[in-house]
């Protein structure tokens, strides 16, 4: 038996097929069929890069906040205004150790001639102001004065014309600066115990001390001048 020889037959069927073509990198179309139903998340650390630089423009900006406020309130509601409204709450906290919150309250009654009727919270009610006045007098206790500033309508600092302000009255001027501030004033005691050719320097270093804390500041009223401090008074009224 003869072998026939091998004869290769061409297979029609059999075709090369090429992969298609697919590019690594998404086609505009592909992108929005993707994109659709969803939203572009942002991240924290973005978000809290990209609106103010610094402590202090965020400083600025809840104090304007604050006084924008405050003066909504009082243009709405005429709580304060007159004798038989709303008195106006002060805090008066000593940042030296030598001087007395509850001795302060003291001067300030006695340069409208009044006395208070006991110590602490004492209230003040004047002709002359036709106003109010509620002084709460805070010993040196961080907690307490943290939580009487948010309440308060003014704080009111008592500095020393003799020793400067310690540790913890620093510390109670960044506390209060940082969780936000009503409206502050400084003031100076014991100033007539140092040489009169003195007073001017030692109030101009006091409100160089208080405008680091406080830009906004442009006074310290002496408590041991009845001038100045029923100007103070005043102001607080109006």
């Amino acid at each position: 038996m003869t072998e026939q020889p091998h004869q290769h037959r061409a297979n029609t069927k059999l075709k090369q097929q090429n992969k298609p073509f697919k590019s690594k990198h998404l086609t505009k179309s592909s992108l929005r069929d993707k994109a659709k139903g969803k939203v572009e998340r942002v991240s924290v650390k973005q978000q809290s890069t990209r609106g103010f630089s610094n402590k202090t423009d965020r400083r600025n900006t809840a104090k304007l906040l604050q006084l924008k406020k405050r003066e909504e309130l009082f243009r709405k509601t005429k709580i304060f205004d007159g004798k038989d409204g709303t008195p106006k709450v002060v805090a008066v906290v000593a940042l030296c150790p030598d001087v007395s919150s509850d001795d302060a309250v003291a001067k300030l009654f006695a340069s409208v001639d009044q006395v208070p009727a006991n110590k602490g919270a004492v209230l003040m009610t004047t002709d002359r102001f036709k106003q109010k006045l509620q002084f709460i007098p805070l010993q040196r206790n961080y907690i307490d004065i943290m939580d009487a500033a948010k309440v308060a309508d003014f704080l009111l600092f008592v500095m020393s014309a003799v020793e400067e302000v310690d540790k913890f009255g620093e510390m109670i001027l960044s506390g209060i600066q940082s969780q936000g501030v009503p409206s502050v004033m400084a003031t100076i005691s014991n100033l007539e115990s140092t040489p009169a050719k003195k007073h001017s320097d030692i109030k101009k270093s006091l409100l160089s001390f208080t405008n680091h804390f406080f830009p906004e500041e442009t006074k310290v009223h002496a408590l041991d001048n009845t001038t100045e401090t029923v100007n103070l008074l005043r102001m607080v009224a109006n």
